[in-house]
């Protein structure tokens, strides 16, 4: 059925090692997949490795971009390509539960829902051990239906794009994408436009992202100014973004100035 296939969304860089495991998991979804559109911010460096992983399957398309553009640029050059019913964004060193996502698939079907979250599990950087997310342990391990930011307001801290599994005409319709000018730090703002646009998401309350913690990456390495530059971009983006529809003073801006304050001072802030 058009509307349940999937279109995989991955920006790649330099994640040599494990972008054949993260397409392998796509691949899983089976005839669920519709296509995997893997972006190469690297043009030219990696050409090789990436016809050898699009030879595997005629659903694997390769986009080239003409010089570095960052993850934000990447993914929307994806979505442009994508003619699935429904986007996930994967990142090339991460990978995906293939049933936990045919079930959020079904979600989308089943309830109209314009969005799913997928909560997600980490690996430990050195053991690889795996772990629930505390964040969404805390927030979204229970499934939910027919939700809005009114009545699951904490939907705003999901932890990024790849939490969920959008519907695709939703996202054409309310022209969601990435701000191309935020390279680093863009999913939270990214997060805010899709879902204070959505009416129906549901909370899936399966586990199915694996979000690795590897050396190199921006978690494991200390921050350049222009890191902290562009997080605090994405801190003003977000605040100008809610105070257009939310009153200053509001708990909705105010819980998001708290927010704010935990991202700048720590890499992956607690919630509260």
């Amino acid at each position: 059925e058009p509307s349940m296939s999937i279109s995989v969304i991955i920006p790649y860089f330099n994640e040599t090692i494990f972008l054949s495991q993260a397409v392998h998991s796509a691949l899983a979804l089976g005839d669920r997949l519709h296509q995997i559109i893997i972006v190469d911010d690297s043009p030219g460096r990696h050409a090789d490795l990436l016809e050898r992983i699009s030879a595997r399957d005629p659903r694997i398309e390769i986009v080239t971009n003409p010089r570095n553009m960052g993850a934000s640029a990447s993914r929307n050059a994806g979505l442009l390509r994508a003619t699935g019913g429904q986007v996930l964004f994967l990142d090339s060193d991460d990978a995906i539960a293939s049933r936990a996502v045919r079930d959020a698939s079904d979600f989308i079907r089943e309830l109209g829902a314009e969005l799913v979250h997928v909560p997600t599990m980490a690996m430990a950087l050195k053991t690889s051990a795996m772990f629930r997310f505390p964040r969404d342990d805390r927030l979204f391990a229970k499934p939910a239906a027919r939700l809005s930011v009114e009545t699951c307001p904490e939907i705003r801290f999901a932890i990024a794009s790849w939490s969920f599994l959008f519907d695709a005409q939703y996202l054409a319709d309310h022209t969601i994408a990435f701000d191309p000018g935020q390279r680093m730090f863009e999913d939270h703002l990214f997060i805010l436009g899709a879902v204070e646009n959505a009416r129906n998401f549901a909370l899936l309350g399966q586990w199915g992202h694996v979000w690795r913690k590897r050396g190199g990456s921006l978690t494991t390495t200390d921050y350049t100014r222009a890191d902290i530059d562009l997080q605090l971009a994405s801190i003003r983006k977000a605040l100008n973004f809610l105070s257009e529809r939310y009153e200053p003073e509001s708990a909705v801006v105010q819980r998001d100035v708290a927010f704010a304050l935990t991202r700048f001072m720590t890499k992956w802030p607690t919630l509260f």
